[in-house]
């Protein structure tokens, strides 16, 4: 059996705790086998799990300190493009197919949901065309929640955007260090100090 990547394992885990059988790289008589075939509510749905290794970000602005916006989409663009090329052998079949995006290795891409929508859909993304994708029945975005996260959101939903703002805040200031004044020196209209 081939070895999972962390993107794969992770999903794995994720597919666990949710109670849902799988199994892994299943031969469906295609040129690729696709990473997972997931059963869920008496449906088969094929997975095909992409992850991203690149650093380009950090080399490039530690070497001379500025770079080209548009990369860190590039990377998620050619994985997704990729994906559904390797799902497209399968669109005949009538089964869900997913591509499942993750980046266990803090990668420089950026996976913010309403950024992949656009960078997938807009400026030659690989699903602008109706006829590119149309056999793509979602795509996930699968990373891990920090607890500050989870209460952020939690926190937004509750109070609303400018409300939970506040909560931050307030909740910061509290979590901060009680440090006193630093004492300055008086200065007359001169500018020197006085005594």
């Amino acid at each position: 059996m081939p070895r999972k990547t962390p993107s794969e394992k992770r999903f794995a885990r994720y597919l666990e705790v949710q109670g849902h059988a799988f199994e892994y790289e299943l031969d469906l008589g295609t040129m690729f086998k696709p990473d997972y075939k997931v059963r869920i509510a008496a449906t088969d749905v094929i997975v095909e799990v992409k992850e991203f290794k690149t650093n380009w970000l950090t080399e490039r602005l530690s070497s001379i300190g500025s770079t080209d916006a548009s990369r860190p989409t590039r990377a998620v663009r050619k994985g997704v493009r990729r994906a559904v090329e390797q799902l497209s052998e399968l669109s005949e079949r009538a089964l869900p197919l997913v591509i499942v995006v993750s980046n266990p290795h803090q990668a420089d891409v950026d996976l913010d949901p309403e950024r992949i929508w656009a960078m997938l859909y807009y400026d030659n993304g690989p699903l602008q065309d109706n006829n590119r994708a149309d056999h793509v029945s979602a795509i996930a975005i699968l990373q891990r929640r920090t607890p500050e996260q989870q209460w952020a959101e939690e926190n937004v939903r509750r109070f609303g955007p400018l409300e939970a703002l506040r909560v931050g805040a307030r909740a910061s200031l509290r979590a901060a260090p009680c440090r006193p004044p630093r004492s300055r020196p008086r200065r007359s209209r001169g500018g020197r100090p006085t005594r």
